[in-house]
């Protein structure tokens, strides 16, 4: 029987002297401290935030924070703010700091390039704007590669990257305590607009009651909320007569309010759930500020039933300023107080110069004058760029808008 043979550690040999061969065991502390390196580093890999192009970029809205080369890119300078904002699978648009620009894009994989920007063509003096405007479009325009990791997005192009960080979402506007105006009717898979010329509004009040006007007449009531249920127990309205239509419109609307069931809110709009439809609103900014205060309205169409626009070649307009109206009545410029209580105004008496111009200026001027001057109002409404004024003999409707004189 064979001695059984003794197996000796691995070795390496290494040359000492010409024609000498010597033995060295394998530096086993050198593979060991490979290995650990390895390790190492596999786990850091893994806690860093994972970068690869963005499944979907559509709605989604980013701020610029830095831009420039990828080692030391530059802020954004303060009091700017540059958007981009994905929409509609391939549309590209936002603020560039000085103008706003549009442009659609391409992205396959993480590969991501723009067509022909698009851009408003105004002019800003503070220093450094249209620069840092001009170095962003310039870089959106060279774009290669799009690259997310968390809340950030990352456009690389030749010489740099633009980075973003994710535009935090619009505060949700509170049900209570918020003016709400009507802007379409849902029934199943129909959305339609409120009549021309006319508003609804809703009150959610802190008492537990909800009011305001259903398009011809006040109306209130009192509600009932818990989480996301709503019902509105009962509705009491004023008597007043108005169009047929109008009337209609407003039967519909008190009709889906008695039935409602829940509510969502998104941001600043409402949607009130009933069966076969809603009722979807928006917030409308408070009448203590702009763009009710400050803004030039001018005269669209007033009148009781079936308003008018002003005569051809004159122009009408109102200004409040918090306590004060004033404005052009057509031939002479007019002055005076109003107060708001809510969604409700009172004019007080108007003083106005005393030019004379053509009668049909002059009965035009009267009849809005009358319409304003120590009327209450029982509808205010800013709806976007359009005032609505209800009163109880018909509607003034306002559009925001320089005077011809401020536009020459």
């Amino acid at each position: 029987m064979k001695a059984l043979q003794t197996i000796k550690p691995l070795t390496r040999r290494s040359t000492a002297a010409p024609g000498i061969m010597m033995e060295k065991p394998v530096n086993q502390t050198y593979w060991k401290r490979t290995i650990l390196l390895l390790i190492f580093l596999l786990a850091l890999a893994a806690c860093a935030p994972a970068v690869e192009p963005p499944a979907s970029l559509d709605g989604t809205k980013w701020i610029l924070a830095r831009y420039g080369p990828a080692g030391n890119p530059a802020a954004v300078l303060e009091g700017t703010t540059v958007t981009a904002a994905f929409d509609n699978g391939n549309e590209l648009h936002g603020s560039a700091g000085c103008n706003n620009y549009f442009t659609t894009y391409r992205v396959r994989g993480s590969s991501f390039h723009t067509e022909p920007i698009q851009q408003t063509e105004m002019a800003c003096l503070a220093g450094g704007v249209m620069e840092q405007e001009a170095a962003y479009l310039a870089a959106l325009a060279s774009a290669t590669s799009i690259a997310t990791a968390g809340d950030t997005l990352t456009i690389s192009y030749d010489g740099g990257e633009l980075r973003f960080t994710a535009e935090p979402p619009p505060p949700v506007t509170p049900l209570t305590g918020t003016l709400w105006y009507l802007v379409t009717f849902e029934t199943g898979e129909v959305a339609q607009s409120l009549l021309n010329g006319t508003v609804i509004t809703a009150a959610f009040n802190d008492d537990g009651t909800v009011g305001g006007f259903a398009g011809c007449n006040g109306y209130g009531g009192p509600y009932q909320v818990d989480g996301s249920s709503l019902t509105v127990v009962e509705i009491a309205s004023s008597a007043r007569g108005c169009a047929e239509e109008i009337l209609a419109q407003e039967e519909v609307y008190i009709n889906a309010l008695t039935a409602a069931h829940s509510f969502t809110l998104d941001a600043d709009r409402l949607a009130i759930h009933h069966e076969g439809g809603a009722l979807h609103f928006a917030a409308m900014p408070p009448l203590d500020g702009p763009p009710f205060t400050g803004t030039p309205w001018r005269l669209v169409s007033f009148g009781a039933g079936a308003a008018e626009p002003p005569l051809a070649g004159t122009e009408i307009t109102a200004v409040f300023d918090g306590t004060q109206i004033s404005g052009s009545a057509g031939c002479n410029t007019y002055s005076g107080s109003y107060t708001l209580s809510g969604a409700t105004m009172t004019v007080g008496e108007l003083a106005t110069t005393r030019m004379a111009c053509e009668q049909a200026i002059m009965d035009q001027e009267n009849a809005f004058l009358a319409a304003l001057s120590q009327s209450s109002f029982l509808a205010v409404a800013v709806n976007g760029d359009q005032l609505i004024l209800v009163h109880d003999d018909g509607t003034l409707v306002f559009a925001a808008g320089e005077a011809a004189g401020d536009r020459e």
